[in-house]
């Protein structure tokens, strides 16, 4: 495999690959520096990239590409302004392993030789989780993006060599971390070191705790449980979680109705209280062509408060 690429860290929102990527930041050999979804975000569904200006002027409104201080040239083709970012990122004799959570196939476009790390969760978890962030109302919208991140992998994983990519469950990580750690580890071909288990120290994150492990059988109802088992079920399934055994049937249009409106007052009741309201409902109002810059604005001031709130 090729070393000067990059390796990339693939799992949905919520399945722990914060936690992962602190550990491997914590090698003496590794770098890695957190999110970087921006650099594929503007690919087109069909593999073309986006023209300079447009994508450098995108880039002011990214919050995660702001918190990462990076120089752009806009005398630079997207593709040299991507390989300038990854060279700042960069120190020699160091991998360099990035974060993403989507949009896995446009992936190749730019790094052919690549390697990935996958990383799974049960998806019952995750839609709880994504609750407690805002992102949902219910566990029914929760796995949503669950299911488009592994549809995303689903697509990339048959481009790939064996050796291109390792598989790891975040509960396997999570129970026994030297042994998925050091696997990991002889994927990147690079010594294990017992320095990846301190990535507590400096950070808001403990040390891997059971009580983060199949938590939806104790905190969703059976009926909670259905429901995500009826959207992610068959994909779940594939990755080895077995299912609970419940009855699983189509939720009827009265039930999706009462679902989708618990999970649009949820959202604006979660948005108002952290953004104000005024804010949020001008950026929404202002999303109409002819009031960009008004909603540039409002972006720029929600991107400064998400920061605030993610400290």
């Amino acid at each position: 495999m090729d070393k000067m690429e990059p390796v990339f860290l693939c799992g949905a929102l919520r399945t722990g690959t914060t936690v992962l990527g602190l550990m491997l930041r914590y090698h003496p050999q590794v770098i890695a520096p957190g999110e970087f979804d921006f650099l594929f975000d503007c690919i087109s569904e069909t593999g073309e990239f986006p023209q300079t200006d447009y994508y450098l002027n995108w880039l002011t409104e990214s919050r995660i590409f702001q918190a990462h201080n990076l120089e752009v040239n806009s005398s630079e083709s997207f593709k040299q302004n991507i390989d300038s970012m990854l060279t700042q990122l960069s120190k020699p004799e160091h991998l360099l392993c990035l974060n993403i959570h989507r949009h896995f196939s446009r992936i190749p476009l730019l790094f052919p030789n690549a390697r990935y790390i996958h990383l799974m969760r049960d998806a019952r978890d995750v839609a709880r989780s994504s609750i407690g962030m805002g992102w949902s109302g219910n566990v029914y919208y929760g796995v949503d993006h669950w299911i488009e991140t592994e549809k995303s992998w689903r697509e990339l994983k048959p481009e790939l060599k064996d050796e291109q990519y390792i598989e790891v469950k975040f509960e396997d990580l999570i129970a026994k971390p030297t042994e998925v750690l050091t696997a990991i580890c002889e994927f990147l071909e690079i010594p294990y070191s017992s320095e990846m288990l301190n990535y507590n120290e400096g950070t808001t994150y403990s040390k891997p705790d059971m009580g983060l492990v199949r938590q939806w059988e104790r905190k969703q109802s059976k009926a909670q449980v259905q429901l995500v088992e009826y959207k992610a079920g068959e994909l779940m399934e594939s990755q080895g979680y077995q299912l609970s055994g419940n009855a699983i049937s189509k939720p009827n249009i009265f039930t999706r109705l009462g679902l989708s409106i618990q999970n649009r007052i949820f959202r604006m009741r979660f948005g108002v209280h952290h953004f104000g309201f005024v804010l949020f409902f001008a950026e929404k109002i202002t999303r109409i062509p002819i009031f960009y810059r008004w909603h540039k604005k409002c972006v720029l001031k929600m991107n400064v408060l998400e920061l605030k709130l993610l400290k």
